[in-house]
């Protein structure tokens, strides 16, 4: 499985982690596209990320919504028509592969086995996560390709339904995967809008403040902003613990 590549991508954040792995990674896929999404009174490091990308063959794209749309199904349908591949991997930038046999699963079960998705579910909600869910171009449309916040369910709630729905076969990567595999962080771009605005970083600090550490640990590559800003941040969290 060679899949296209859909990320989202908050012009307000950067993540160097994710931009590191991926140019060790960038083989394994066909496209990547990444949808530039506004973010309104906050720091724009679209340039940056273009520039340090640049060698990376990145397809990157700037999506604007109006009459209330959802900001991440905007940005993910616009992402999907600039794809031509027979698969899609959705993914988020803090979703890190660690281990080569992860990659095992979805060439089995997409290439051999005739799944037509395989992801990884929320554990209270049980959706399909956008963090990581590989899937079928012809499943994608047969939905209605809605990746919205719904009354009945977070983003990308209502696209996995729909998936089941119309027949798809979704495979669960989590039951033929192994811990360490993959690393998942969650709420890394709200922490890095709350350090952008100066606010206090709530949700997982401790683990947040490790992840910095690693960012910063080479400055090669780091927007000079970016990185001043995070590393104060770092540095009054470590004076209060």
């Amino acid at each position: 499985m060679r899949p296209d590549v859909v990320v989202v991508w908050p012009v307000s954040c950067d993540y160097p982690i994710w931009r590191r792995w991926l140019a060790t990674e960038r083989d394994r896929f066909d496209n990547v596209i990444a949808a530039f999404s506004p973010a309104a009174g906050l720091p724009d490091y679209r340039a940056h990320v273009r520039q340090v990308l640049s060698e990376e063959n990145i397809t990157f794209i700037d999506t604007r919504w109006d009459d209330g749309r959802d900001w991440r199904d905007a940005a993910v349908n616009a992402a999907i028509d600039e794809s031509y591949a027979s698969w899609i991997w959705f993914t988020e930038q803090d979703f890190i592969v660690q281990d080569p046999r992860f990659w095992c699963v979805p060439d089995a079960f997409g290439e051999c086995l005739r799944a037509s998705a395989i992801g990884t579910r929320q554990g209270e909600t049980g959706r399909w996560h956008p963090c990581s869910l590989f899937v079928r171009r012809e499943a994608i449309d047969r939905t209605s390709r809605d990746f919205s916040v719904t009354e009945d369910g977070d983003h990308f709630a209502r696209f996995g339904r729909e998936l089941e729905e119309t027949g798809a076969r979704v495979v669960d990567i989590d039951y033929w995967s192994e811990p360490g595999w993959y690393r998942h962080m969650q709420g890394l771009s709200h922490n890095h809008s709350l350090v952008e605005r100066g606010e206090p970083v709530t949700f997982k600090p401790d683990e947040f403040a490790g992840y910095l550490r690693e960012c910063l640990s080479d400055t090669s590559d780091l927007c000079v902003e970016w990185g001043r800003t995070h590393a104060e941040w770092l540095r009054g969290y470590d004076a209060t613990v």
